[in-house]
């Protein structure tokens, strides 16, 4: 019941290609899963492993994260761990 703010998340993930994250559906943010290294003809290798997330939601009683997949990709989350303030 108290306002508070997630600042952070860090999202696990296992085998997963493709992801965004918001406070809501209308307002959602690409995560990037391809290495700029790779050369442009090569697959981008699935994903396992934590991702770090600076989140864009504000303040309030509810503190809610939406995560979706809109690409034909397998996307497998693990773990939700957000960091956040609360105030009295």
């Amino acid at each position: 019941g108290r306002i508070k703010r997630i600042n952070e998340l860090v999202v696990r993930f296992f085998r997963t290609l493709g992801a965004t994250v918001g406070p809501s559906e209308a307002i959602q943010e690409p995560l990037q899963f391809r290495d700029n290294t790779l050369a442009a003809n090569v697959r981008t290798p699935y994903f396992t492993g934590d991702k770090v997330v600076t989140f864009s939601g504000g303040y309030g009683r509810a503190a809610q994260v939406v995560i979706t997949q809109d690409d034909p990709y397998p996307m497998h989350v693990l773990a939700v761990v957000p960091n956040g303030v609360t105030y009295d």
